[in-house]
C-alpha cells in the first residue's frame, strides 16, 4: 500500500487573523501593518487585522522597481486578490496594498474617510415658525395687497381696536416712502450659494465625493512610469560563419526604451586571427569594426522581456596578411548587412539589465581579400551568425 503526502493548499495552512509577509531588503512589514491599523481603526493591543481574516502579500523586486500580489481571505470565503506593479518605492506599493485590503476586509472604510463640501448648518428654525404678529398701529388701514384693513386683521372680526386710536395717514408720507412689501416678515433662511459648486449641492447625491485616508501627506499614488528610458551598456560577442574562422570581440550599445519599444545603436569591435589561404604559412587577420542601428519590439513581463528585432549595419573590414604571403600588405574593405535578432532581458534589481541575444545577418555588400598574382581568396560569407551577452546601466 503506497502513502504519499500531500501538502495543503497555501490557503488552509495560513493562520486565521494574521498578516503574513514576504519581501526584499527595504520593503519594511511594518509600513504595512501600520497602514492596515490607521485604515481598520484597529487598537495598538489588537491584531491588524480581524480574527477571521487572512492577508498575504508577497512583494519582491523588478527591473523598475517592486512588483506586489495581495491575497484576502474572509471567513465567509470571500477572496481578493490584487497585482500592483511599477513602483519605484516599495513604501507606496504597501500603503496601497493595505488600502485595497482594508476595503476588502470593511467596505464602510470609504465611508468613514468620505471628504464632501464643507456645509455650514444655518440657525435653528423650529418646525412650523408661527409669523411675527403685525402692529396694527404701525400701518396705516387699507395698506394690504387686497384692500381690506389691516386693523381688523388683527383685532377682533368687528375692527374694534380696544381703545387704541388709529393714526391718520399722511398722503404725504405715503407719496415719498412706499411701503415695503417684505416689513413684517421673517428673514429668509440662509441657503446655499449658488456661485459655490460645493454650496449649491451640499450632500447631494449626484455630487462627487472623493475617498480618501485620514492622513493625506501619505497618500499610496504610485508614481508615473517613465516615459523613456536610456540604457548603456557593455558585453562580449561572437561571429560564427562570418569568414572561414569564429571571431571573438567588445561591444558597446545605447538604447532608448519606452514601454515595449526599443531603438539602439550597437558598436562593435570583432577580431578574426589566422584565416587561411590553402598554403602552410599562408594566413590573414581580419579586423572588423562597425555599428548597427536596431529597432524593438520587447513584450514585458514582471523583470522580463524579449525583445524581437531588426537591424542594418555598415561596418569596415581591415585585412593584413602574414609575412610569409608574397607582397604582403593591407587592405580595407565594407561591410553591409541586415539581419533580425531575437534575445531576452532579465532586470533583478532596479537600473541593472542583463541580455542575451543571438541574431542571423545576410551580407548585402561582402568584402573581398586575395593575394596579387594567385587565386588565393578571402571573401566573407553570405550568411553570418551572432551571440552576445551584455550588461546594462538603466536610468532613470
Amino acid at each position: 500500500m503506497a502513502i504519499t503526502f500531500v501538502s495543503p493548499p497555501l490557503s488552509a495552512r495560513a493562520e486565521r487573523g494574521s498578516v503574513s509577509f514576504a519581501g526584499p531588503q527595504g520593503c519594511a512589514e511594518q509600513t504595512l501593518d501600520q497602514a492596515l491599523r490607521r485604515y481598520l481603526e484597529r487598537a495598538p493591543e489588537d491584531a491588524a487585522v480581524p480574527d477571521d481574516v487572512t492577508v498575504r502579500v508577497v512583494a519582491r523586486a523588478s527591473g523598475r522597481g517592486f512588483v506586489l500580489t495581495l491575497d484576502v481571505q474572509r471567513a465567509d470565503g470571500a477572496t481578493t486578490h490584487r497585482r500592483v506593479r511599477h513602483a519605484r518605492r516599495c513604501d507606496l506599493l504597501l500603503e496601497t496594498a493595505a488600502l485595497i485590503a482594508a476595503l476588502a476586509i470593511d467596505p464602510d472604510v470609504a465611508g468613514r474617510h468620505v471628504t464632501g463640501p464643507d456645509v455650514q448648518p444655518g440657525p435653528d428654525v423650529p418646525p412650523n415658525p408661527e409669523p411675527d404678529p403685525v402692529d396694527a398701529a404701525a400701518e396705516p388701514a387699507g395698506s394690504g395687497v387686497d384692500g381690506t384693513e389691516l386693523g381688523s386683521a388683527v383685532g377682533d372680526p368687528s375692527g374694534a381696536t380696544d381703545g387704541v386710536a388709529e393714526p391718520e395717514p399722511d398722503p404725504g408720507d405715503a407719496a415719498t416712502e412706499p411701503a415695503d412689501p417684505t416689513e413684517g416678515e421673517a428673514d429668509p433662511e440662509p441657503g446655499p450659494d449658488a456661485s459655490d459648486p460645493a454650496q449649491a449641492h451640499p450632500l447631494d447625491p449626484g455630487h462627487a465625493v472623493t475617498a480618501a485616508p485620514p492622513d493625506a501627506g501619505s497618500l499610496p499614488v504610485l508614481p508615473p512610469e517613465p516615459a523613456v528610458q536610456l540604457a548603456l551598456g557593455v558585453g562580449a560577442t561572437m561571429a560564427f560563419h562570418l569568414y572561414p574562422a569564429t571571431a571573438g570581440g567588445v561591444q558597446l550599445t545605447v538604447a532608448l526604451l519606452r514601454r515595449r519599444m526599443r531603438v539602439e545603436l550597437r558598436l562593435a569591435l570583432l577580431g578574426l586571427r589566422h584565416v587561411g589561404l590553402g598554403e602552410p604559412g599562408w594566413n590573414v587577420r581580419v579586423l572588423d569594426y562597425g555599428g548597427d542601428a536596431v529597432g524593438c519590439y520587447a513584450p514585458r513581463r514582471g523583470a522580463w522581456s524579449v525583445p524581437v528585432c531588426g537591424l542594418f549595419g555598415v561596418a569596415g573590414e581591415s585585412a593584413r596578411a602574414s609575412a610569409q604571403v608574397p607582397q604582403a600588405g593591407r587592405a580595407t574593405r565594407t561591410r553591409v548587412s541586415l539581419g533580425q535578432r531575437v534575445g531576452v532581458r532579465w532586470a533583478p534589481r532596479r537600473r541593472h539589465e542583463l541580455g542575451l541575444d543571438v541574431e542571423v545577418s545576410e551580407q548585402l555588400l561582402r568584402p573581398v581579400f586575395g593575394v596579387a598574382g594567385t587565386d588565393r581568396l578571402v571573401r566573407a560569407q553570405r550568411v553570418a551568425y551572432r551571440a552576445s551577452v551584455t550588461w546594462a546601466a538603466v536610468w532613470p
